[in-house]
C-alpha cells in the first residue's frame, strides 16, 4: 500500500492504516492454493497446522501494530527505543520473528518518516535487536515512502548494489513470475548440499560451477580462515553469479592427525624478536630511556615509542593492555613479542600441539597478532607485520 500511496501520508498513518486494512492482509491466500506449488508441499495435517499458526500470526500483530500506535502519540518525546522494548524487539528468544521485525520496522518508519536517515541509523544501532533484519525493512518502507535520494549516497558503497536493483526493478515489473532472476524449483536436500560442498573443494579458482538453484557461478576466491581454534578448521569460499550476487561459504572440518604436521618438519621463522612494557606516564618513561640511560629513540606516536629497536614503550591505557589481568598493586610486566614470516602457520602449529592460546588472531592497523602463554604463564606475542611503510610494534 505504501507503494500506491499518492497523496501525502499524516504522521502514524502507516501503521493505522495497516490497522484498518487487516481483512486485506490477515486471511490466508487460499483462492488458488490447491494449484500453488508451495501448498502442494504440504499434507492436509500440515496445512492445519500452517493454517492454526497463520492466525496465531495475525493475532501477534494486531497487538504489536496496537503498541505501535501508542508509541507513534509520544511523539518526538521518545527515541522509541521503550515501544521497541514493549515489542519484544530486545528479547534474543524472540527479536528475530517475523512479525515483530515486520511491526518494529513500520513503526519506526513512521516515527522517523520526515528524518529518514536517522530512522536507519535508530534500526541499525538498537543494540540486542535483529537488527540486520530491523534496518533493512525499516529502510525500505522509508523507502518507499520517501523515494532514494537520502540513501543514494550509500548505494555505490553496497555489496552486489547493481544485483540488488535488478531485483526491485524486476520486482517493480513483476518480472519474477518470469523467471527473468529466477531459480530452480529442484529440491534442495542434505545429500544434494553435501554433495555440492564436495564439489566445490576440489575445485580451484577462476572456475564455473553450477549452485544448487540453478544458477551458474564462477569460483573467484578459495582461503582457510585462520582464527579456527585448536579443534577445528574452516575455509571460505567467494562465488560470483552471473546475475551479479556474491555468495559466501564456509564450511568446518574437525582436525585430524593428518593436520598436525609433524614436530621437526615444521619450525616457525622469526624474524625479530622484540619486548613490550605498560607505562602510566609516557612522557616521564620517554625521559628516563632516552635521556637519562641513553638509548637511542627508533620511533614515537601517541601512545608508544620504541627504543633501541627492541624496546616498545606503551602507555598502560592503550588496547593492548586492556587484555591483560591487571594485579592488585597495578602493574603489569613485560611482554614478549615475536614477529614471524606465516603467522597463521604458527598459530596452527602452536594450536595443533596444545600451546595454550590467550588471545585468538586479531588485526590491527599494520599487523595481525595473536598472544600465547609459556608453560609458566608468561604471556608472548606472536605477530606479522602486514604493512612494509609502518613498522609493527617491537
Amino acid at each position: 500500500s505504501t507503494f500506491r500511496q499518492t497523496s501525502f501520508l499524516e504522521y502514524g498513518d502507516l501503521i493505522k492504516r495497516s490497522t484498518e486494512m487487516i481483512s486485506s492482509w490477515a486471511e490466508l491466500p487460499l483462492a488458488a492454493s490447491e494449484q500453488e506449488s508451495w501448498r502442494r508441499s504440504f499434507t492436509n495435517d500440515a496445512f492445519r497446522s500452517y493454517r492454526s499458526i497463520w492466525q496465531e500470526s495475525v493475532q501477534e500483530m494486531r497487538r504489536l501494530l496496537g503498541i505501535a500506535i501508542e508509541g507513534v502519540k509520544d511523539g518526538a518525546l521518545s527515541t522509541g527505543y521503550e515501544t521497541l522494548r514493549m515489542m519484544g524487539a530486545f528479547d534474543r528468544k524472540i527479536s528475530g520473528s517475523g512479525t515483530i521485525s515486520a511491526a518494529a520496522s513500520m513503526f519506526l518508519a513512521s516515527r522517523y518518516a520526515v528524518s529518514p536517515l536517522q530512522g536507519l541509523r535508530v534500526a541499525a544501532t538498537a543494540t540486542g535487536a535483529d537488527t540486520d533484519t530491523l534496518a533493512s525493512m525499516t529502510a525500505s518502507i522509508l523507502g518507499a515512502l520517501n523515494g532514494d535520494e537520502w540513501i543514494a549516497p550509500f548505494r555505490e558503497q553496497s555489496q552486489d548494489a547493481d544485483y540488488l536493483v535488478a531485483i526491485a526493478n524486476a520486482f517493480d515489473s513483476n518480472l519474477q513470475q518470469k523467471s527473468t532472476l529466477g531459480h530452480s524449483a529442484q529440491r534442495i536436500s542434505k545429500r544434494t548440499t553435501a554433495a555440492f560442498l564436495e564439489a566445490l573443494e576440489k575445485l580451484t579458482t577462476p572456475t564455473p560451477i553450477t549452485l544448487l538453484d540453478g544458477r551458474r557461478a564462477m569460483l573467484i576466491a578459495k582461503e582457510e580462515l585462520p582464527c579456527t581454534g585448536k579443534t577445528y578448521r574452516a575455509w571460505r569460499w567467494r562465488l560470483e553469479t552471473q546475475d551479479g550476487q556474491t555468495i559466501f561459504i564456509k564450511k568446518t572440518r574437525r582436525r585430524s592427525a593428518k593436520d598436525i604436521p609433524p614436530l621437526l618438519e615444521t619450525r616457525i621463522e622469526v624474524v625479530r624478536l622484540g619486548l613490550k612494557i605498560f607505562v602510566d606516564d609516557l612522557a616521564k618513561a620517554k625521559e628516563f630511556y632516552t635521556s637519562l640511560l641513553g638509548l637511542p629513540l627508533d620511533k614515537e606516536t601517541a601512545s608508544a615509542f620504541t627504543v633501541n629497536g627492541i624496546l616498545s614503550v606503551q602507555r598502560s591505557n592503550n588496547r593492548a593492555f586492556r587484555t591483560f589481568e591487571r594485579p592488585q598493586d597495578g602493574t603489569c610486566g613485560p611482554l614478549l613479542c615475536l614477529r614471524v614470516t606465516n603467522l597463521q602457520e604458527a598459530y596452527r602449529m602452536l594450536s595443533a600441539r596444545g600451546v595454550k592460546i590467550v588471545e585468538e588472531l586479531r588485526q590491527q592497523k599494520s599487523y595481525c597478532s595473536f598472544r600465547v602463554a609459556d608453560p609458566s604463564g608468561n604471556l608472548v606475542e606472536i605477530f606479522e607485520s602486514t604493512s612494509s611503510a609502518t613498522p609493527a610494534p617491537c
